[in-house]
Parts: C-alpha cells; sequence; structure tokens
C-alpha cells in the first residue's frame, strides 16, 4: 500500500496497482516468476500530505517454509523519471537506498490499514491459518472474450469455481463507472441475472481511476453461509461468467483473470480413461468437482448453506481419495462434525463411516481412539427391540433427529416414511446403516481395545441380520418392503440393502432385477449407494448405463445444462432450489475407482488392496492411476473377447488379491508375467493371492 498510490512490475510487466489508499492489496506472482532472478520494481506517487509505502513479498522456500521480504533501507530508490526502470537489467548503481521512516503502525498512518490476510500465506498475526488449511488462489485465463456491444464485454472462464476477477484498464477514466456481473449461469452472451435454483448472479460497481490500473473485483457480501471465509481470504462466489458494462476500453484475455480460491490440489494425481467417452466425461466432472468445492477448507455441501453434512462429507472423502493424495481435509471434516453434528438419523450413522473410511485409507487409527465414545452414541443403541431392529425417527416436532432416507422428499421412490405410529416405526433404510455400522463398530472396538464392546456389536448385528431379512423381505413380491406395517417397496429400500450385504445370495436376482426397473429412481445422494448396490451384486452393466445416460436423471445432464460441477439434484424440476455446486453429486468419481478400475483396501492403510476391475460387456478398456498413502498403483483392464488381460503397476510394500472374470474357463490359473499361477474360483471370480509391488501383465483365456 502507499500514500497515496502504487504500481508493481515484476520482470518489466504491470502485476497490480493499488485500488484506494486505505487498504493493502494482495497480489499473487506466481504467473509472472522465472527462475533464475526476478527484478521487482515499484512506482509510488504521492499526490498531498505525507508520502510512504510499505509491504512485503511471502514465499515459500524448498523446505516449505514461509519467508518475507520487506520493503526496506536494502532497497534502492529514485525521485527521478528514468526510461525503461522497471525493466530486468536496468542500472540503479548510482541510486540511493531508500529512506526507512519507520516500521508499520508509525504516524500519521498508525494502523488503520489493517495488514493483509491472504490464502496459504498471509495472517494478520501469525502463520496458524497458513499451517492448517492450505488454501490458495489459482489464476485462471478466459477461454473466451468478446464485445457484446458498446462497452460492454462477456468473459468466460471455462469452468466454475469459487474466487474473484482481476481487471486491468489503461486510460483516464477517473470519476466513470464500471458495472460487473458475476454469474454461473449464461444467457447467450450475457450473464444470466435471474438463475433457476440457488445458481448464483451478483452485480457490483468499481470506481475506475486513471493510467494503468489493476483492479480486484469482488462480488458483494452474502448472507446464509455457515463457513464464513470473508476474515480470511475476502469475499469468494461461485462463478464462470464474468460481464462488463460501461467499459471505457478494450478488454483482452491478458487483462481479465479469474483467481479461483482452492485447497492445495495435484491435477496430475489421478487419470482416467476408457472405451466410453461419455464415462470419461463424468469422471473430469466429478474429479474437478472435488477441486472446485475444497475452497472452504472443510467439506460442505454447496454454496447455499456453506455447511458441513455428514453424508455430503463421505461421498466427498471417497471421491476426494479417488483424485488425489490428500488425507487431511477429510480427517478435519470428520472431526468438525463429530463436533457439530447435524440431524437427520442416517446422517449420524455416517460419522461412523467417515472415520472407518479415514482408517481404511491412512491406517492411522488417531480418529477412531479419540472419537470412539462419541461414535458409540450414534449408534442409538437405545433404540432397539428385543430382536434387534432400531426405531426410527420419523419427523415430528420431538424428535432431534429425523430419517431422511433421501433428499429431497421427492426422491424417494415413494418410500413410505409414516407408518404404524411415531413410536413403533421401524424402516429398511435405517436399518441397512444400522447393520452397516454394527460391523465397521465391531472392528473400530477391536482395534480400539474396547473387547467386551466388539463381542455386543458383534452379536447384535448378527441377530438385526436376521430379523431384517425376515421383517423386511416380501416373498410375494420377492423384495424388500419399505418399513413394518406397510407392503409398499421402493427402490431404497432394496439398493441399501444389497450395498450393505444384507441380501442372501438367493435373493439378489429378484432385488436387481427389481432396481433395473426403478432406473435412477434416488437423488443424487442415493445414486452412490445404489450404484454400489449394482457393482456388490454383480450388475455392472446396468450400473455402467446409468453413468453414462443422456437422461435428465445422470451426470451428463449436470453438463449438459450448463454446470462444470456435480449439482445438487439432477434438474430443477427434481429440486427448484438446487445448486451448482455439490460435491454429494460425485458419486463416480469413487465409484470408477472402487468398482470399475476395482481397487479397494482389505488391509487399512493399503498394505493388502483387492484389485477387481468390473468392466462388464460394456467396456473394452478401463486404465488409470489411483493415487494412494503408499505410491501411486496403475490398472489398465481389456476385455479382448478371447482374452482378458490386466497390465498393473502396483507400490512397495502392498500385497494384492487380483480377481479376474472366470467366464466359461473352468481352470483356476492364469498367466503372471508369463508364468502359470495357480488360483481360486468362486461367483464367477478367479482370485489370485499375493501378488506383490512391482509391475505386472496378467492374462487369461476365455
Amino acid at each position: 500500500t502507499a500514500a497515496d498510490h502504487f504500481a508493481l512490475y515484476v520482470n518489466g510487466q504491470l502485476a497490480g496497482s493499488s485500488v484506494n489508499g486505505k487498504s493493502f492489496q494482495c497480489i499473487p506472482l506466481e504467473s509472472l516468476l522465472r527462475p533464475g532472478t526476478n527484478t521487482l520494481a515499484i512506482a509510488a506517487t504521492n499526490l498531498a500530505g505525507n508520502a510512504g509505502l510499505t509491504g512485503r513479498l511471502d514465499y515459500r522456500d524448498h523446505g516449505n517454509r514461509t519467508r518475507a521480504v520487506f520493503i526496506d533501507g536494502s532497497w534502492r530508490a529514485s525521485s527521478e523519471s528514468h526510461a525503461n526502470w522497471e525493466q530486468p537489467g536496468f542500472e540503479d548503481s548510482n541510486w540511493s537506498p531508500a529512506p526507512v521512516l519507520g516500521n508499520y503502525g508509525i504516524a500519521p498512518w498508525h494502523q488503520s490499514i489493517a495488514l493483509p490476510v491472504r490464502g496459504v500465506i498471509y495472517n494478520a498475526s501469525t502463520n496458524e491459518w497458513a499451517n492448517r488449511y492450505p488454501l490458495r488462489f489459482e489464476t485462471v485465463a478466459p477461454v473466451l472474450v468478446t464485445n457484446t456491444a458498446p462497452g460492454r464485454w462477456f468473459i468466460d472462464f471455462g469452468k466454475h469455481a469459487f474466487g474473484y476477477a482481476v481487471l486491468r484498464l489503461r486510460g483516464d477514466f477517473a470519476g466513470r463507472t464500471l458495472e460487473v456481473r458475476f454469474g454461473e449461469m449464461a444467457n447467450g452472451t450475457a450473464v444470466h441475472t435471474s438463475p433457476k435454483g440457488t445458481v448464483r448472479y451478483a452485480v457490483t460497481h468499481l470506481e475506475l481511476q486513471d493510467g494503468e490500473m489493476r483492479y480486484d473485483i469482488r462480488p458483494p457480501s452474502y448472507r446464509g453461509q455457515t463457513v464464513d471465509l470473508r476474515p480470511v481470504v475476502g469475499v469468494v462466489i461461485p462463478f464462470r461468467y464474468l460481464e462488463l458494462r460501461d467499459c471505457p476500453g478494450p478488454v483482452i484475455a491478458e487483462d481479465v483473470m479469474q483467481l479461483r480460491l482452492q485447497y492445495e490440489f495435484n491435477d496430475t494425481a489421478a487419470t482416467f480413461d476408457s472405451s466410453s467417452p461419455e464415462l470419461n466425461r463424468v469422471w473430469d466432472l466429478c474429479r474437478y468437482s472435488m477441486k472446485a468445492t475444497s475452497f472452504a477448507g472443510v467439506y460442505v455441501d454447496g454454496d447455499r448453506e456453506r455447511k458441513p453434512y455428514e453424508a455430503d462429507a463421505y461421498i466427498n472423502q471417497l471421491s476426494h481419495y479417488a483424485v488425489d493424495r490428500e488425507f487431511t481435509l477429510a480427517r478435519y471434516s470428520h472431526e468438525y462434525l463429530i463436533a457439530n453434528p447435524t440431524w437427520p438419523t442416517e446422517w449420524r450413522l455416517h460419522s461412523i463411516l467417515t472415520g472407518w473410511a479415514d482408517y481404511l485409507a491412512t491406517g492411522n487409527a488417531e480418529c477412531l481412539v479419540s472419537g470412539y465414545d462419541i461414535l458409540k452414541t450414534k449408534l442409538f443403541l437405545d433404540r432397539t427391540r428385543e430382536d434387534g431392529l432400531m426405531r426410527g425417527f420419523p419427523r415430528n416436532n420431538q424428535n432431534v433427529n429425523d430419517d431422511l432416507i433421501d433428499w429431497p422428499a421427492g426422491e424417494r421412490d415413494g418410500f413410505v416414511v409414516h407408518t404404524n405410529g411415531y413410536l413403533n416405526y421401524y424402516n429398511a433404510v435405517n436399518n441397512a446403516f444400522y447393520h452397516h455400522c454394527l460391523r465397521i463398530m465391531t472392528q473400530v472396538a477391536e482395534i480400539t481395545g474396547h473387547l467386551k464392546d466388539a463381542a455386543e456389536f458383534s452379536a447384535r448385528a448378527r441377530r438385526v441380520y436376521e430379523s431384517y431379512n425376515q421383517v423386511f423381505w416380501n416373498p410375494e413380491q420377492q423384495r424388500y418392503q419399505d418399513g413394518e406395517g406397510t407392503t409398499h417397496v421402493s427402490s431404497h429400500a432394496n439398493f441399501f440393502p444389497l450395498a450393505f450385504g444384507l441380501v442372501p445370495e438367493s435373493r439378489r436376482a429378484p432385488v436387481l432385477q427389481f432396481l433395473r426397473s426403478r432406473g435412477m429412481a434416488p437423488n443424487v445422494y442415493g445414486a452412490q449407494y445404489l450404484l454400489e448396490a449394482l457393482y456388490e451384486g454383480g450388475d455392472a452393466d446396468y450400473a455402467f448405463e446409468l453413468m453414462t445416460t443422456n437422461g435428465q436423471r445422470g451426470w451428463l445432464n449436470m453438463l449438459a445444462i450448463g454446470s462444470t460441477v456435480t449439482t445438487e439434484a439432477w434438474d430443477f424440476q427434481f429440486k427448484p432450489n438446487m445448486d451448482w455446486n455439490h460435491a454429494w453429486g460425485a458419486a463416480p468419481g469413487n465409484i470408477i475407482s472402487r468398482y470399475v478400475l476395482g481397487l479397494r483396501p482389505i488391509e487399512p492403510g493399503y498394505g493388502r488392496v483387492q484389485i477387481q476391475p468390473q468392466l462388464g460387456s460394456k467396456l473394452a478398456f478401463a486404465e488409470g492411476t489411483i493415487p494412494s498413502i503408499r505410491g501411486d498403483f496403475r490398472i489398465r483392464a481389456d476385455n479382448a473377447p478371447n482374452q482378458y488381460r490386466l497390465v498393473l503397476t502396483i507400490p512397495g510394500n502392498v500385497a494384492a488379491n487380483v480377481m479376474l472374470p472366470a467366464g466359461n474357463n473352468t481352470k483356476a490359473a492364469a498367466l503372471v508375467n508369463g508364468q502359470a499361477v495357480t488360483g481360486t474360483i468362486a461367483a464367477g471370480w478367479l482370485t489370485l493371492t499375493n501378488i506383490g509391488p512391482g509391475d505386472h501383465v496378467i492374462t487369461r483365456e476365455r
């Protein structure tokens, strides 16, 4: 900042300038720096009264330590104008040391200008934020800048992101006002000013100045967010499009940038390709959604609330693991929700799932040990009856919890929530989650040394399994009904038990047949478990069809309606207030890695894994790189008519059980790097055990 104006040049290029004399400007320099020597030059202009300039350059060194270079007496200064003074190589040896007036806070300015807080580096007094939340702004150039009318410019940045805009203008424009519109939705070559749902639109006005100026354009603040980032990084909004109105000068692509706020993200950590262009597009959508929605430093449910929820966090967690080698954000989100739980019945149970997923991914049981007593309360053990089933929480004014099933209510496939009175209601979805969490908590109790609890949870799980299949199975309809006291059957009452291992082998065929008849009945949240159920039931072809459909209830429709981040619902028809930045809609991001490519941990920390690609008959090949805490797995499966072929790279200190479709070949063997290896055949799969680290080619004749 300067009294009264500054312009900063980096290697001869204008990097930024002051918008007004009462605030610091935080200017990212990453795109302007180069290997070797870099030249920083500042022109400071005083209009009247006291003159002064202060600032610092913050960076991280190779040891990831924060360093600072202050503007001080080691800088050289001149009060005279010189040609090319800002260019690298300019001879300034005859310039004088910059005179030092004093430290920040001296008169007459005192501390009326607050020190800046910016992303990964800045904090008002400490580096606490920098160390805890590695957020940063990424500078992104537009893919389109077009002049739509006199003084009117439309800019498209290609993808939606949370952030703000930077604009550079040149000319004598003092006294003129520029109108800037931010939008997630376009209306032709204009920002849509009345988008549907809670798709974002905002407008702000900018007072222009004379000269070559760099303006940081922030959207106006808006209310309703639980996670408030304004004190840390300023106001950010999700937008893809920018529109300038009453713009007095020309604008080219180099003049306008989108500054995207995001958590640290490795764009090259994961890859995926297949014989299906549609599936590839869906994976790209989900992968980018993980990057774009990480902006808050905790998993949130979208921009309307910016609030963490347990089920949202779980789907976000699984898909984030699949595309980046990052575990801290998921763990922090889990710990945040342990301390700040939400209310739906299944959401409380999801905390057990998020804690367990953290342990499987990292091998670190810390959050299970520290949170054990709280996780145990989330089993609702006091709400069980003699046969082991758990009583639900149908919505009423007397309960903190309520049964969600799916959201919104119209996406439950007609699931009957209220029946047989509030106090005696037992439903198939809650009890499927309850059984699943009992099995997980059995292992958690063993790991944390609560052996008596482990025995109790195991016994309860066995009892629930038996009761579930007696109470909820409808033998006449050959499917599971919604709950006790109703004969209605829904997709949800069948895919949840199938996903969670509650359906005996003899009942899988009719359940799968029924699920096929219902299509994509759930919303994007329930889709996570419907896809899991189909793959667990062995119906890879129908799961593939649902993930690649061009219909309204699919991921390609999210792209078709204009979003580049997964949405809160399939379309506005199903949830009129939906937003366009909801990570809980990114189920294929983890389904592709866990089932299509087939990588899942058998032991916590990926010391032992299962690799079971499920291509079905629809995919000729699929390949990808999946990051893990032990390194990258690379998997390619070729589904040729006469031969099945796997090409694997397994990281060090990992043993894999590799599963290949048995087909009509009854021989329990395959070639591993040209050598015959014997395995076992069961349920249509050949399993080879203890395939070690390194590169492997595994083939099997059909």
